[in-house]
């Protein structure tokens, strides 16, 4: 499993060039809710794809400290 295309930008966008929600969506021509969603979702996939690949701490907020320090 992988991100998707449209996943991968904004992550890049918003985490690796260090942009605003607002400047990629100007950059994405689409709506901030879009963007918003997306960075949600592509949060949610790459935490499930650490946890597949057995790193610890990533996940739900409901997670025992125990996972995050062990």
């Amino acid at each position: 499993m992988m991100l998707i295309p449209a996943h991968r930008e904004v992550m890049n966008l918003v985490y690796y060039q260090d942009k605003s929600i607002e400047e990629v969506t100007k950059i994405v021509a689409g709506p901030t809710n879009t963007v918003k969603t997306r960075v949600f979702y592509a949060r949610h996939q790459l935490g499930e794809l650490l946890r597949e690949a057995g790193v610890k701490g990533f996940g739900c907020a409901a997670r025992n400290a125990s996972d995050t320090y062990s």
